[in-house]
């Protein structure tokens, strides 16, 4: 006989699976008959619900004492998990990608969350391992700051974000690059304070020579199109290092920046004694070899020293430049804010607002 409860539409169930947790569905709804489990695994393969190991809901301990067996003894089940989400502050769960690497089990995986976990030679290998193999997204948590990266075969993606992680974070963004050679779309998100290696490192090497860097090192990024990057610029040595990433992106066809430049100490000559204009953008944010790029949109905030307006002056810096004229990407607007002396410089007026919009989370 058919219970009333299986009289309800497929839709009321996955309402009903949307309020629960991932593993309270499984003891709850699995093996009751074949209806529901095909349901629990179409669940799982069309939204997020996959597997989550924290201390909040599920620690590591549990999932291999109950669920675990159930789960790889079970190919449609293992096979329609899409997402898992793991927390690095239960130590076990290094295992499960480290050491047991239970999850290269999952080979359907394409969302994988790992939150606060530490940065190992060994994790950044297995994590480029999955991205090359299967993963469309991968979000590295740190702090309460999100490292996302996408490497699907119509838009791959990295984006980066970062707060309180000073060491190699920078460089482990070229790392991704050279190791997923199929990337064609790259956001990085870079939130102050931020570095390529320690903060001694960025303050004392030299990237004057803006294609070269204290290694000479490069990193290779054939096939990258598309580049946004968001980030603070609060010395000099932070510029030098954005102009050698860019001197490393011959292949990019369109740029978007949405830079906030707050340094104003006399330690800095660059940002301290620079207004920013056509000038300052074509020497420091863009390569010295322009070949496939086609559109370039912008959007930077920057401190001004002198507390004047020089609106008008940096409009014409653009009428004025070969590049931006042989390009036609003169129509700029410029604004000076008064009350907080930042000069807000964009390639699309239509885009200039409040600097709260465009940078609330870089302030």
């Amino acid at each position: 006989m058919i219970s009333k409860l299986e009289i309800l539409p497929n839709e009321i169930f996955f309402n009903i699976f949307s309020h629960l947790l991932w593993n309270d569905i499984l003891t709850s709804f699995w093996s009751l008959n074949k209806r529901f489990n095909s349901l629990i695994c179409l669940n799982f393969s069309i939204n997020n619900c996959g597997i989550i190991i924290n201390k909040t809901s599920l620690s590591y301990k549990i999932f291999l004492s109950k669920l675990f067996s159930l789960i790889s003894n079970c190919s449609s089940l293992i096979n329609s998990i899409r997402h898992i989400h793991l927390d690095g502050t239960c130590p076990y769960n290094y295992e499960f990608i480290n050491k047991n690497r239970y999850i290269y089990n999952y080979s359907n995986l394409k969302s994988l969350i790992l939150d606060r976990f530490y940065l190992s030679e060994l994790l950044i290998n297995n994590l480029c391992s999955l991205i090359q193999g299967q993963l469309n997204k991968l979000t590295m948590i740190l702090d309460e700051d999100v490292f996302t990266v996408f490497e699907s075969e119509k838009e791959p993606l990295i984006w980066v974000a970062s707060q309180k992680i000073r060491l190699h974070y920078a460089c482990f963004i070229e790392y991704l690059i050279e190791h997923t050679p199929n990337i064609e779309r790259l956001v990085v998100y870079l939130k102050t304070p931020w570095n390529r290696y320690q903060l001694s490192d960025l303050a004392s090497e030299k990237f004057e020579q803006s294609n070269t860097i204290s290694s000479n090192k490069k990193f290779r990024a054939e096939k990258l199109k598309y580049l946004i990057l968001k980030s603070t610029v609060d010395y000099d040595g932070q510029l030098y290092y954005l102009k050698w990433f860019f001197n490393n992106l011959n292949s990019v066809e369109n740029i978007k920046i949405r830079l906030k430049i707050d340094g104003t100490c006399e330690k800095n000559p660059i940002i301290y004694g620079s207004i920013v204009d056509a000038n300052f953008i074509w020497k420091y944010l863009m390569s010295d070899t322009i070949i496939n790029l086609i559109h370039f949109d912008f959007y930077i905030v920057s401190k001004c020293k002198l507390l004047s307006n020089y609106s008008e002056r940096t409009i014409n810096s653009f009428k004025n430049h070969s590049f931006f004229v042989e390009r036609h990407w003169t129509n700029v607007k410029c604004l000076f804010d008064e009350v907080k002396f930042y000069q807000h410089l964009s390639s699309s007026p239509s885009t200039i607002n409040n600097l709260s919009e465009y940078f609330y989370d870089l302030m």
